[in-house]
């Protein structure tokens, strides 16, 4: 007859469980919004532009800071928001973006895409020690099956 395993502790085994559940339906949330709100690689336009306001808003404890650039298309300038701040970017900086060639409005660089790909990612921790918790908890119940046979 085949012996089961239990788990030492059954509230821990819940929450490797849970983080495990957790990780895993984060992580296909964010990239199903990730991607319908990134510009496909197909429909990509790369131009130069120079970032020509940087607002600060200040909101409680935090401040948010929107971006606006400016480029040209065809000798037409556009003026719009960039979908990413970072601390390193000034007022008068050259930039490279690119803009959806069905949509010349909508707007975003390579640099906004490495800040995506952290997020896409991210969610897996939750699912990783969600498994180091799982493992652990069963390495833990083998050694206590093993210290009760020797004794």
């Amino acid at each position: 007859m085949k012996e089961e395993i239990q788990f030492p502790n059954k509230k821990y085994f819940s929450i490797s469980i849970l983080f495990i559940i957790l990780g895993i339906v984060l992580t296909i949330c964010i990239n199903v919004l990730i991607n319908i709100t990134t510009i496909p690689k197909d429909d990509r336009v790369y131009v130069d532009a120079v970032i020509k306001n940087i607002e600060e808003h200040y909101t409680g404890e935090d401040t948010d800071y929107e971006v606006y650039v400016e480029y040209y298309i065809n000798n037409k300038k556009y003026n719009e928001k960039l979908d990413y701040y970072s601390s390193n970017m000034f007022e008068g900086q050259e930039l490279k973006i690119y803009y959806d060639k069905n949509d010349v409005k909508r707007i975003s660089s390579d640099d906004g895409d490495k800040i995506s790909t952290f997020f896409r990612f991210m969610p897996l921790l939750f699912t990783l020690v969600g498994l180091i918790l799982l493992i652990s908890g069963l390495i833990k119940k083998k050694k206590e099956e093993q210290n009760k046979i020797e004794s």
